[in-house]
């Protein structure tokens, strides 16, 4: 973990890149600009000390472009192999084991989620009952309805409606 300055609140971010990928090129952004500005969100709530982006690299085709400004910033790639069929039914159970890793190492971080399907859910009611902050980004046609209805959910596309796509 990075050394993050004594009174400076941390930021952990976890990604679920298939989810986040998928999404950026289905709506006609460019992924490498979608992680920075998704960087750039995340550092208003504090610096980040670490950060996990989870999925299967071959099926992605993770790029340096889409690896760097992740890397840059304390961001560790997880790899999550497929099973074959070109699907990872590993990566969301790994990130919510990361997530919970995280709940029981730190009390005072800010949690930065990115995903979009109810998997999240179990989670996010895991932190609002240990009264832990956090914020879920996606991108709302992509999200369910459960997780569009939490007051944590943020859309993405709304922050990027600026960015050049």
């Amino acid at each position: 973990m990075e050394k993050v300055e004594e009174g400076v609140r941390k930021t952990d971010i976890f990604i679920d890149l298939p989810n986040l990928i998928i999404s950026a090129k289905q709506f006609g952004y460019e992924v490498n600009k979608v992680f920075y500005k998704l960087l750039d969100l995340t550092k208003q709530y504090g610096k980040i000390a670490e950060g996990f982006a989870y999925g299967d690299f071959e099926r992605l085709r993770i790029t340096f472009s889409i690896q760097h400004p992740l890397v840059s910033q304390n961001v560790k790639l997880i790899h999550c192999p497929g099973n074959g069929n070109g699907e990872s039914k590993i990566d969301d159970p790994m990130l919510i084991e990361g997530i919970h890793g995280a709940l029981r190492m730190n009390s005072d971080l800010f949690y930065v989620l990115v995903f979009s399907d109810v998997m999240i859910l179990p989670v996010s009611m895991t932190l609002r009952s240990l009264s832990r902050d956090f914020r879920i980004y996606g991108f709302p046609q992509c999200a369910s309805s459960l997780l569009k209805g939490l007051p944590e959910f943020a859309d993405l596309s709304h922050s990027l409606k600026n960015e050049a796509k």
